[in-house]
């Protein structure tokens, strides 16, 4: 080949011992020469496979990189240039699973923040599944298939998904803050918060003061978790859930006009939640004793997002339906077997408000053993004004707080609460 010739056949002849003997150094030579020359092209060839590796990697991370600032963003537009950049990654390279969770909690974000399409999540869960296939021991892979299942109200299995991520990786916290408010949701309220604080000062997940200030609320800590609402609302005012919580924080404490202001400046900084617009109607509802004079406010919330439980629950409530619309509405709404929380509550409003009262408070019950706790949230819903004074309707309103009760003792007599935490006053001195 070029650069090289092959070396004739030596004769031998016995005179010329010398000569011979020098034919030989010369064929060890060229042979050692060639070695050495083959043995530096494959070093090189190897160095240069791995500088292409290099590169390659460093494209492919270029583009992971990107995506994930664009996830990052938290608006519609940025999590779909997120996912089409996600989207790329697998044509090119199919068993990315950086990119298959990228991909797979962008679309479960688009369902549970920017109301599109539910059936994106069947996507989702199928990229989530397939990152756990090939990463079964990688927190991420579990994360992603939790937050699919906490997407579709699958609450238990989301909980599972969490604390499997934690499993494989106990410092993974986006895995413990999401599980963290499951926990929430199932009245561990000591728990949640906990993990929560677990969180506090070592990442920066967007909603843990949200998730901080509305653990405190539920457990009748008000003052302190008005000052993490404001805290919340004041590093995130583009937050899409913090200003609903804190309104109906205010709300349930008998701040109407605050809720309501809060609210309308939340509107006007473009802020789109369905539950902006259930709480102004049911403000409407309160101030006037009827409840179609918040019609308008609900059928907005409806307009938004066509799926949202609580929203078709009020607008179909004010549109004063007839009989046979309530059958329909409980077969569509009532019949499916789901697992949050606040499905109970919402049985219990529709119930007593056709003064079911039996169903209602049986509702309310099935509400609390699945780990809803909010008792003050009950006492501001005037449909429940009907049964305020049966024996049902108190007995689980005092085993609510019974319960809140129990866990304020647990973060009371614990190790992990923070000095001074439940002194605003202190803790918040240098916050604020």
């Amino acid at each position: 080949s070029k650069g090289y010739r092959w070396v004739p056949k030596v004769i031998s002849k016995p005179e010329k011992q010398e000569s011979l003997k020098f034919n030989h150094k010369v064929k060890s030579g060229v042979l050692a020469l060639v070695v050495c020359v083959l043995v530096l092209s494959v070093i090189l060839l190897k160095k240069k496979d791995v500088e292409t590796v290099k590169n390659v990697a460093a494209v492919k991370n270029d583009y992971l990189t990107q995506a994930k600032f664009y996830l990052s963003q938290h608006d519609l537009k940025s999590n779909r240039l997120a996912l089409g950049l996600y989207r790329k990654i697998l044509k090119r390279q199919p068993k990315n699973t950086e990119a298959m969770i990228g991909a797979s909690l962008a679309l479960s974000h688009q369902v549970t923040k920017f109301n599109q399409d539910i059936e994106l999540l069947n996507e989702a869960k199928a990229f989530a599944k397939a990152a756990k296939t090939f990463h079964p021991e990688y927190s991420k892979s579990w994360l992603a298939l939790g937050f699919v299942h906490d997407a579709k109200g699958e609450i238990n299995q989301a909980i599972s998904a969490y604390e499997k991520a934690l499993q494989f990786n106990s410092e993974d916290y986006s895995a413990m803050s999401s599980v963290a408010y499951l926990y929430m949701q199932k009245g561990q309220l000591a728990n949640s918060l906990k993990l929560n604080l677990e969180v506090y000062g070592k990442d920066q997940q967007r909603y843990l003061n949200l998730q901080i200030a509305n653990s405190l609320d539920l457990l009748d800590f008000d003052l302190v978790a008005e000052h993490w609402y404001q805290r919340a609302d004041e590093l995130s005012p583009d937050n899409v859930f913090t200003t609903a919580q804190r309104a109906k924080y205010y709300l349930s404490n008998n701040q109407k006009e605050k809720a309501q202001s809060l609210i309308e400046e939340a509107l006007q900084r473009g802020v789109e939640r369905p539950e902006l617009y259930i709480i102004l109607g049911l403000i409407n509802w309160i101030e006037t004793a009827e409840l179609k004079s918040g019609s308008d406010n609900f059928l907005k919330a409806k307009a938004i997002n066509s799926r949202h439980f609580e929203a078709n629950l009020w607008s179909f409530l004010s549109a004063e339906p007839n009989k046979k619309q309530r059958i329909e509405f409980e077969k569509k709404w009532f019949l499916d077997e789901n697992a949050w929380p606040n499905i109970g509550l919402f049985k219990a409003i529709f119930y007593s408000y056709f003064d079911h009262r039996g169903k209602a408070i049986q509702s309310l019950n099935d509400s609390f053993d699945s780990g809803f706790t909010n008792y003050k949230w009950i006492k501001v819903i005037p449909s429940f004004d009907s049964i305020r004074d049966e024996t049902g309707y108190i007995k689980v309103i005092n085993s609510m707080r019974n319960h809140i009760n129990q866990e304020k003792q647990k973060i009371m007599s614990s190790e992990w609460l923070p000095e001074s935490f439940l002194d605003p006053q202190k803790y918040f001195k240098e916050l604020f």
